[in-house]
């Protein structure tokens, strides 16, 4: 039951992390039509957007280990 309840808790995160990746991603799109690619907040959300993308793809990694996820990639 413990194992079953950690898993879950692994793909809530990684859906979350999906929802946030969308958000930024829109927010650095909104940024690239208005020339706003020289701001350090820009520089920081395309940081922040491909270290989360790192995290989404190790929980999508374990949670394909352990038979919750299909093997997109």
């Amino acid at each position: 039951m413990t194992q079953w309840l950690w898993l879950f808790r692994l793909w809530i995160y990684e859906k979350e992390a999906s929802y946030n990746i969308r958000k930024l991603e829109k927010h650095l799109q909104y940024g690239v039509k208005n020339n706003w690619g020289y701001l350090p907040e820009h520089k920081i959300l395309q940081k922040q957007t491909k270290q989360l993308r790192a995290v989404r793809s190790q929980l999508r990694r374990t949670l394909y280990d352990y038979g919750w996820r299909k093997n997109e990639e």
